[in-house]
C-alpha cells in the first residue's frame, strides 16, 4: 500500500474519531435527555468507525508475505464495522423517537429494510 493511501486512511479515521469525541463532549449541552442519548449513539459510531478505518489501514500494510497479522484481526475488523453501523442505526432510531408520530412507522420499516440488507451483505461475504 502506498504512503498516500495510508495517509488517506489515517485522516479518514481521525476525522471520524474527532467527530465522535466532539459530539460526545457537546452531548452534555443537549436540551433534552432524548437528544443527549441520540448524540451519544452518534459519538459511539464516530469512534468505532474511526478505529475501524485505522485497523483497515494496518491490515492493508501487513498484507505483504513478510508481515505477520493474526487471523483474529480480520474478525475484529468485521466486528468493529458491525458495531459502528449498529451505533449509527441506534442514532437513527433514537432520533426518530423525537420525530412526529406519523414518521415512526415509515422510519421503522426503513430501518428494518436497511438492517436486512446489511445482514445479508455480511452473511454473503460482502
Amino acid at each position: 500500500m502506498g504512503v498516500g493511501l495510508l495517509f488517506i486512511y489515517f485522516v479518514y479515521g481521525l476525522a471520524f474519531w474527532t467527530m465522535g469525541l466532539a459530539v460526545l463532549l457537546e452531548s452534555a449541552r443537549a436540551a433534552t435527555p432524548l437528544e443527549r442519548d441520540s448524540l451519544r449513539w452518534l459519538s459511539a459510531f464516530g469512534m468505532a468507525h474511526g478505529t475501524h478505518e485505522w485497523l483497515e489501514a494496518y491490515l492493508r500494510v501487513t498484507q505483504s508475505p513478510a508481515a505477520f497479522s493474526p487471523h483474529w484481526l480480520s474478525w475484529l475488523r468485521v466486528g468493529l464495522l458491525i458495531a459502528s453501523f449498529s451505533c449509527l442505526l441506534g442514532y437513527a432510531l433514537s432520533s426518530v423517537r423525537q420525530a412526529p408520530h406519523s414518521l415512526h412507522r415509515v422510519a421503522r420499516r426503513f430501518s428494518a429494510a436497511a438492517f436486512t440488507v446489511l445482514a445479508l451483505t455480511l452473511i454473503t461475504g460482502f
